[in-house]
């Protein structure tokens, strides 16, 4: 049971007791009320019957001053008293019979002497007392007598009941006090058991833990809140022990991780070192490779351009003097200087595509994809290309750098449609993995997805020369400059059916990815 219902249980109990006792002192003291009311009443109904019978003995002595009008006036008296208090006698009276037999009585004797009273002469007739009707003067003056009698037997009898209410109300307020020292009693032992003693336990558990004893607990086997207080308490000092010892064993941990702090950062400072001279190596290679592809491209321009420059000259004047094999050689001489200087060139291109500091702008793709493409059809006005563009197509990123990037492959999807009926190319956005995607995309050749990790790989070609003109340089430039921003890119294709190709980049850089 909680605290709360043994709080109401002996609120109940204490006010039941104390409202039954109280009603009976209400009783006692109105049963003692009526008696002393009943008993003054026989006092001044006594008063009454002895001036009665002294006027009823002076009327039939013929006692001078007494006549007839003051006996009637009397009896008038008593039988107003009796009418007037008729209902507190009732009610004072109604579980007594004898004292009703009584009052019964005394009225009856009233109305006897009332009917025998007008029998009697009165003083001032004649004389002739002999003549009198002595039998009726007789019956009232022995009515006046059991009349005084009966009214002090009456008496007695609400003396009696007085002293029997005084007695019950005595009692009762000895009940009432002996109920409460009783109740203060049981409600200090309640008290001692259901709080005292357990609040006690609680505070010697609770002084010995702050000594340290950590092991203490209660394990109180009461179900009501003082015995969830004690199971709380077990809880708490169960996860204050888990605790000291997760402190102890977290203060070893800390310690040796100072330690691999310390040696962390003396090895940092030695890997920053490493660091500083691979960058310093990594950027003077940089340069070395910037230097010596400009340097082949520089220094074999002139080579190529002689060996193109003395072909030519030899097919122009001594074309008539050579056969037609050795015209073939020399064109395939010219074909293949050409060749080598497109790869130059695209070499050249390649190593300057990723140069310079990276800006983050916000750039319209689909504005670069109209520029493109508007450029390729004034080229080729012949070809009946449709274009789905995206407006607003924005990304974060170098303005130079994805330039490089839409011309390269809207030049592809246009190189690819070129054999195709209702050529189609689309520039638009898409959602996948939770990325955003800028795709182009064509119905033209496609590839075979089997060969797609060629792609971005620099000179390497899915067709060949005859079909679709190209070095391979293009889609490797691509790569390079969306991984330069930090991106992603990715091709899909079909062959006979297009090629889809996206990429997609950071929201927005904050720093330059490294390479």
């Amino acid at each position: 049971m909680t605290l709360r219902r043994r709080a109401q249980l002996i609120a109940l109990i204490s006010a039941l007791g104390f409202l039954a006792l109280l009603g009976l002192s209400v009783v006692n003291h109105r049963n003692w009320s009526q008696s002393a009311r009943t008993l003054a009443l026989t006092n001044t109904l006594n008063v009454e019957i002895i001036q009665l019978r002294t006027l009823l003995f002076g009327y039939i002595l013929r006692v001078q001053g007494h006549p007839r009008d003051l006996v009637e006036s009397q009896f008038d008296t008593i039988d107003d008293l009796l009418a007037r208090e008729s209902a507190s006698i009732a009610e004072a009276i109604r579980d007594d019979q004898r004292s009703q037999d009584a009052w019964e009585e005394l009225r009856r004797l009233l109305d006897r002497m009332r009917r025998l009273f007008p029998e009697v002469d009165g003083p001032g007739s004649e004389p002739r007392f002999a003549e009198r009707d002595e039998r009726a003067a007789n019956l009232l003056l022995v009515d006046s007598h059991a009349l005084t009698e009966l009214v002090k037997h009456i008496r007695v009898q609400a003396n009696a009941r007085m002293l029997v209410a005084s007695e019950r109300t005595n009692l009762t307020l000895g009940l009432l006090l002996f109920g409460v020292a009783g109740l203060g009693l049981w409600i200090f032992g309640t008290l001692q058991w259901t709080i005292l003693s357990p609040v006690q336990a609680l505070r010697d558990a609770a002084l010995r833990v702050g000594a340290g004893a950590l092991e203490q607990r209660l394990h109180s086997a009461r179900r009501d809140e003082l015995g969830e207080l004690a199971n709380a308490f077990d809880t708490m000092l169960d996860r204050l022990q888990e605790n000291t010892v997760s402190r102890a064993r977290l203060e070893t941990e800390m310690v040796e991780r100072q330690r691999a702090q310390a040696e962390i950062q003396r090895l940092n400072v030695g890997l920053e070192e490493r660091v500083r001279q691979r960058t310093a190596e990594l950027s003077a290679a940089n340069l070395e490779l910037e230097s010596f592809a400009y340097a082949v491209s520089h220094d074999l321009r002139a080579p190529l351009r002689a060996l193109s420059g003395f072909s030519q000259a030899l097919m122009e004047d001594y074309a008539d003097r050579l056969d037609g094999e050795a015209l073939d050689d020399l064109q395939q001489i010219d074909l293949a200087s050409r060749r080598m200087g497109e790869l130059i060139d695209g070499i050249l291109t390649l190593s300057r595509s990723t140069r310079g500091v990276l800006r983050h702008d916000t750039v319209d793709l689909g504005a670069l994809a109209h520029c493109r493409l508007a450029q390729l059809a004034a080229a080729e006005p012949q070809r009946r290309v449709t274009l789905e563009i995206e407006p607003r197509l924005t990304v974060s990123g170098d303005p130079t750098m994805l330039e490089a990037v839409m011309v390269n492959l809207i030049d592809n999807a246009w190189k690819y449609t070129g054999r195709t009926q209702d050529a189609t190319i689309r520039v638009y956005s898409m959602e996948r993995d939770g990325a955003r995607w800028c795709c182009v995309s064509d119905n033209g050749a496609g590839f075979d997805m089997a060969y797609s990790e060629r792609l971005f790989k620099a000179f390497q070609r899915l067709h060949r020369q005859d079909e679709f003109v190209g070095i391979g340089i293009g889609l490797a430039t691509v790569q390079r400059i969306v991984h330069r921003h930090g991106g992603a890119v990715a091709a899909e294709g079909v062959p006979g059916r297009g090629a889809t190709f996206r990429f997609s980049l950071p929201e927005a850089a904050s720093e330059e990815p490294s390479v």
